[in-house]
């Protein structure tokens, strides 16, 4: 098992070699030198950096490489989407493309280092279950989106239907009135012509006359 551990162990450290770094901004390697290796003061950082660039960014970037990811958004004020990361009890704040780590923070809960990395172990686990389980929720959801949507748009598709044979109908109504119009004019002709023969027969001088005679 040893033996076995072993050569995992070498074959990640050739990858992480043969891996394209991430570039770390000059606040992130402050922060390595102080919270990581510990050193304080102005000019020992700046001298500390100066000497030991390139080994602080593969430090870093080994750091990165075994991480876990946390989360992608944005984290108390910032206003800025980044990426986070923790391995043991340092997290690694990243660009949201991840072209560069922005800045290296030590996780420290008020405990000893081994406390604190104990904690950041199980809270970390807890975030993993709680991701499995939304992982899960977010796919149940999916695929009951989909099928209430498929169910939407087979009853979109009757609607169209029912509309269709609803317009259908309803040219059918107004051919019907047009023909009941048309019906009903089919008579004013014979309406026509009767007026005008009773007008000829009733409307005579003497019924003129009368009509004045009675209107005394």
């Amino acid at each position: 098992m040893g033996q076995a551990w072993e050569e995992v162990r070498k074959i990640m450290e050739v990858l992480i070699a043969e891996r394209k770094h991430i570039d770390l901004t000059k606040h992130c390697k402050i922060r390595y030198v102080e919270r990581v290796k510990g050193i304080t003061g102005d000019f020992a950082v700046q001298e500390y950096m100066i000497a030991n660039d390139e080994r602080i960014i593969q430090d870093v970037n080994k750091i990165f490489t075994y991480s876990d990811f946390l989360i992608e958004g944005k984290i108390g004020e910032d206003k800025v989407v980044r990426r986070f990361y923790v391995k043991d009890d340092i997290l690694l704040v990243l660009s949201k493309d991840e072209s560069v780590i922005v800045t290296l923070i030590k996780v420290d809960f008020g405990f000893p280092r081994k406390t604190n990395r104990g904690i950041v172990k199980d809270l970390l686990e807890e975030i993993n279950l709680l991701k499995e389980d939304l992982e899960e929720s977010e796919k149940s959801i999916t695929d009951y989106v989909n099928a209430r949507s498929l169910e939407r748009e087979r009853y979109f598709d009757k609607i169209q239907l029912l509309q269709e044979e609803i317009n259908s109908l309803s040219l059918t109504i107004k051919q019907i009135d047009v023909d009941i119009e048309k019906k009903r004019e089919s008579t004013k002709v014979s309406k026509l012509k009767i007026k005008e023969y009773v007008n000829m027969i009733c409307n005579s001088r003497a019924f003129k006359d009368d009509l004045k005679q009675m209107g005394k």
